[in-house]
C-alpha cells in the first residue's frame, strides 16, 4: 500500500525546488461554468472527497478550490468566518473500492485545519434550487506540508458553517460528466466511510514541489555521513 511519508524528510530539498501544480482536476469558474456542487459541510453531516494520482515524490504545500454557500441569501456577500478541514489519505483506507462496500477508516488519514483566503469570483452558479449563488475561490497554505510517494490518494475538503446561522451548507463546486473522482458520504465526520457518488469532479488544484527520489537520496547521504563517522572513530581508536 502506498504511504504518506513524513514531510520533514523533504523540506530541506523542497526549499530549492520550484513550486508547481501537482494536481489540477479541472477548470475553475473563470474558464468553465460549474454545473453545481457537492455539499461538504459538517453542519450538514455531508462530506466530499476526490481521488488523485501522483507519479513522483511530491510535497503538497498549497490547496486551491472553489465553492458556494447553498441556501445563503442570493447576491449577498458572505461575511461569516469559514472553518475548513482538509484530509489526505491513501486509496483503499477511507475511500471505496466497491461503492456498496465502503472501506473502513484507518489512522492513515492526515487532517489539518486550514484558513483559506476567500475571494468572490463575481460568477454565479445555477443550482437545482434556482438561486444564483456566488462562487468563491479559496487559496490556503497547509500548516504542515504533506509528503506523498507515487500512488493514488484522496483529498477531502469540508467546511463547518454551524456558526453562520440559518440553514447554510458549503458546497464544493464540480464540473459535469461521469466520473469516479467525486465521492460523498453522510456520516459523523470527514473521515468517512465514503461511497462512490457517481458523477462530477470536484474542482481543485494541489500546489507544491516535485522531489526526485527524496527519501532514497536523503537516506543515502545520512548513511554516508554515518559510515564516515564510524570509519573515523575506528582509525582514531
Amino acid at each position: 500500500m502506498k504511504k504518506i511519508i513524513p514531510a520533514f524528510f523533504l523540506w530541506s530539498i523542497a526549499a530549492i525546488a520550484p513550486a508547481v501544480t501537482i494536481v489540477k482536476s479541472g477548470d475553475f469558474a473563470t474558464v468553465t461554468q460549474p454545473e453545481n456542487g457537492f455539499i461538504s459541510d459538517a453542519a450538514g453531516s455531508n462530506f466530499t472527497a476526490a481521488q488523485f494520482t501522483v507519479t513522483d515524490f511530491v510535497l503538497i504545500e498549497e490547496l486551491v478550490f472553489e465553492g458556494h454557500y447553498l441556501f445563503s441569501t442570493p447576491e449577498v456577500p458572505i461575511v461569516d468566518v469559514d472553518d475548513f478541514t482538509v484530509g489526505f489519505f491513501p486509496n483503499g483506507t477511507g475511500a471505496p473500492i466497491d461503492p456498496f462496500n465502503p472501506a473502513p477508516v484507518t489512522p492513515e488519514i492526515i487532517l489539518q485545519v486550514i484558513t483559506p483566503l476567500r475571494t468572490d469570483t463575481g460568477i454565479n452558479v445555477s443550482s437545482a434550487f434556482s438561486d444564483p449563488y456566488d462562487i468563491y475561490r479559496y487559496e490556503a497554505l497547509l500548516p504542515v506540508p504533506v509528503a506523498l510517494v507515487p500512488g493514488t490518494y484522496w483529498v477531502a475538503i469540508a467546511n463547518d458553517t454551524s456558526s453562520f446561522g440559518d440553514f447554510v451548507n458549503w458546497t464544493w463546486n464540480f464540473q459535469p460528466g461521469a466520473s469516479l473522482n467525486g465521492i460523498n458520504t453522510s456520516g459523523a465526520n470527514i473521515q468517512g466511510p465514503y461511497f462512490n457518488f457517481g458523477f462530477g469532479t470536484p474542482i481543485y488544484e494541489l500546489e507544491g514541489s516535485i522531489i526526485p527520489e527524496p527519501s532514497i537520496g536523503l537516506l543515502a547521504l545520512v548513511g554516508a555521513i554515518a559510515a564516515f563517522g564510524r570509519r573515523r572513530r575506528s582509525v582514531q581508536a
